[in-house]
């Protein structure tokens, strides 16, 4: 078990290589669907642009594309906003209580980044 651990420690780089190119074709495919799910849902017809059918897939597989970039900088952005609140939240309530070590720390540093004393 050990071994097989190791072996799969050891090929982390290069299944990440490979698994992220594949993450981005699969999730644009799944975006592709739930495009083309709505789109039947809410009875939008839509036609087929004009020109050649590699630009069409090209230009359509760009926008999914750009569907999950976006999808994933909201999550992202989510998750940043999230902790830096709830670290807000815990440094008001340490400033609350009467401060400690890590309200001390934390005024040492906006003073040095600021030039002002505390």
């Amino acid at each position: 078990m050990e071994e097989a651990l190791a072996r799969i420690t050891r090929a982390g780089r290069s299944v990440s290589v490979v698994a992220v190119p594949l993450f981005l074709w699969f999730s644009t495919r799944l975006f592709s669907g739930i495009r083309t799910a709505l789109n039947n849902i809410y009875a939008v017809s839509v036609r087929p642009p004009s020109g050649h059918f590699l630009v069409r897939y090209l230009r359509a597989k760009l926008r999914d594309l750009g569907m999950v970039l976006l999808t994933l900088v909201l999550f992202l952005s989510n998750t940043v906003l999230t902790t830096g609140l709830a670290l807000l939240q815990a440094y008001s309530r340490s400033l609350e209580s009467g401060g400690g070590w890590w309200s001390r720390r934390w005024s040492a540093g906006w003073a040095r980044c600021w030039g002002s004393s505390s």
